[in-house]
C-alpha cells in the first residue's frame, strides 16, 4: 500500500470507514511502500512527463505498480493512474 495512496484515503474517507482503513492497513499480507527520497526523484519525474502535475498519490502507485512489485493495481477510481501510464495492470472495483 503506497503511504501517499493511504494518506488520500484517510482525507477522503467518512468517518463511518475509517475502522476499514484501521484495519486494512494492519492486515499481515499489506505491505506499506514509503514515499521516500528515491520514490519522490522518480514520481516526481514520472508526473513531469505525462503532465499530470500535481497527482501526487496517483503518481506514487503507478510507480510502485511498475517498479517496486509488479502486482496490479486495486481501485475503483483508475483514470489518473491510465493517465500516467497506460500500460499498468488494473484490478477494478466494482
Amino acid at each position: 500500500m503506497p503511504t501517499c495512496a493511504l494518506a488520500e484515503a484517510w482525507s477522503k474517507a467518512p468517518r463511518r470507514d475509517r475502522d476499514a482503513l484501521r484495519v486494512l492497513r494492519s492486515l499481515p499480507v499489506v505491505v506499506t511502500l514509503e514515499f521516500d527520497t528515491d520514490a519522490a526523484h522518480d514520481v516526481g519525474l514520472m508526473l513531469s512527463r505525462s503532465r499530470q502535475h500535481g497527482a501526487l498519490s496517483a503518481g506514487h502507485v503507478t510507480w510502485c505498480a511498475q517498479r517496486r512489485r509488479g502486482w496490479p493495481v486495486v481501485t475503483g477510481e483508475p483514470r489518473a493512474l491510465l493517465a500516467i501510464d497506460s500500460t499498468i495492470e488494473i484490478d477494478r472495483l466494482p
